[in-house]
């Protein structure tokens, strides 16, 4: 029997963001699966995916008016009272949280109405998969046993971490998780927050995202020169403005040697950045160049042709970043603060890297990059830094495995 999976993102195979599902989408194609793909948003053209994977963008027709109407009828829904019940008895309800309660089980609602039409007219989903732990994932999960027979979930970030959220909470979590057929962590980090929701051990298991590992390594730069590489978003969680200021005090410092910086990413801060890079562009021994957001193809491209000695992050909040699995898969040692799941790949202090506190200011990133200067261009860093990708977050493993538990939840 062919087990129907319906996978739902937030906007892949469109754009923007998501790059790290590009890779785990050519593993969607499989003869025991029939594989449908439910973005949330939709503009623009789409990312390629395999040929018998269909795309249909029903959750993105959901109008205003209808997320409008479900946001009025949560009162009358048993879960919009009990994670009002809960607040209320932990002394956390106020109109913040109260507004996050509307906003998830509306979103809940609308969801479950849009897949119980879709169902009705092409037959019950043996399996969803959502790719962030959001409204579309209570909204299956609230059809199970209705046309839905599992709920699988990944969780990243700002889906996972209530102290990301404006309000300091995250609805659906405590009423729904533990009633779903498995949760998959990242990392050690999400792993036990989801533990902290009351999820059941059984259902927690950690399934890092993965990367191809390249049949080379990045070049290095010669002597005296130091060669930076980031990708990341133009926001404020970013902290794109510490990397500017370390590297110009790096430079300020050591003007023996030569910097060039090369960023991948585009978001609204762009602006701020060119001018913090503006008020920086008298010194003659650091080049940045802002590359925008390209294809992840165009970033392996670089990374196997241009010399890349370091890749470095100074996020305030991640899950996993993929961008650093990419980097050190080319054999690249990545440089990062201690948030999140990074942890989890980036070695306290070598080989292979370094993490910084959760915190780097231009003073730590300057010095962990003097430190970094010539150590990154050591075999036996980029081995290490390899072999970390190589053990444990290898998507031909790690994707096709998902792959094969999904398909036997479906038979089960």
């Amino acid at each position: 029997m062919t087990a129907r999976i319906v996978i739902i993102t937030r906007a892949f195979p469109y754009l923007p963001g998501e790059q790290f599902v590009e890779p785990e989408a050519s593993f969607w194609a499989r003869d025991e699966a029939s594989v449908v793909v439910m973005p949330w948003a939709v503009q623009g053209d789409p990312r390629p995916v395999p040929e018998v994977v269909t795309v249909d963008p029903v959750l993105s027709r959901i109008s205003r008016r209808q997320r409008q109407t479900a946001r009025l009828k949560a009162p009358l829904n048993k879960l919009f009272w009990h994670e009002l019940g809960w607040l209320a008895r932990h002394g956390r309800l106020n109109r913040a949280t109260a507004l996050e309660v509307v906003r998830g089980v509306g979103g809940a609602l609308v969801t479950r109405d849009v897949l119980q039409q879709w169902i009705q007219d092409n037959g019950p989903i043996d399996v969803v998969y959502t790719y962030w732990w959001d409204v579309w994932t209570y909204g299956a999960q609230l059809l199970k046993g209705n046309g839905v027979g599992h709920v699988v979930t990944r969780a990243h970030r700002y889906d996972l971490y209530e102290y990301r959220h404006p309000s300091g909470f995250l609805s659906g979590k405590r009423s729904l998780g533990p009633h779903l057929d498995a949760f998959l962590a990242i990392s050690r980090d999400g792993e036990q927050a989801a533990l902290d929701y009351g999820l059941a051990r059984e259902s927690v298991q950690l399934a890092p995202l993965g990367v191809a590992l390249p049949d080379v390594e990045a070049p290095t730069s010669p002597d005296g020169e130091l060669h930076v590489v980031s990708t990341a978003t133009f926001t404020p969680v970013k902290r794109l403005d510490r990397m500017i200021d370390g590297l110009a005090v790096l430079c300020r410092e050591h003007p023996e040697l030569r910097v060039v910086w090369t960023h991948f990413g585009e978001g609204e801060l762009r602006g701020e950045i060119e001018a913090r890079l503006e008020a920086v562009s008298g010194l003659d021994n650091l080049t940045a160049t802002l590359r925008g957001n390209v294809p992840n193809g165009t970033i392996r491209e670089h990374f196997t042709h241009q010399p890349v000695d370091v890749f470095v992050n100074t996020s305030e909040s991640e899950g996993v970043p993929v961008s650093i699995m990419e980097a050190m898969a080319f054999g690249v040692p990545a440089l990062a603060p201690a948030v999140g799941g990074i942890g989890d790949m980036v070695p306290a202090d070598g080989p292979g890297g370094s993490l910084m506190s959760d915190a780097p200011d231009a003073g730590e990133i300057a010095a962990t990059l003097w430190a970094w200067r010539e150590r990154a261009k050591l075999p036996r860093e980029r081995a290490a830094a390899r072999a970390v990708i190589a053990h444990r977050y290898d998507e031909a493993k790690n994707y096709s495995g998902l792959m094969d538990q999904l398909i036997a939840m479906a038979a089960s």
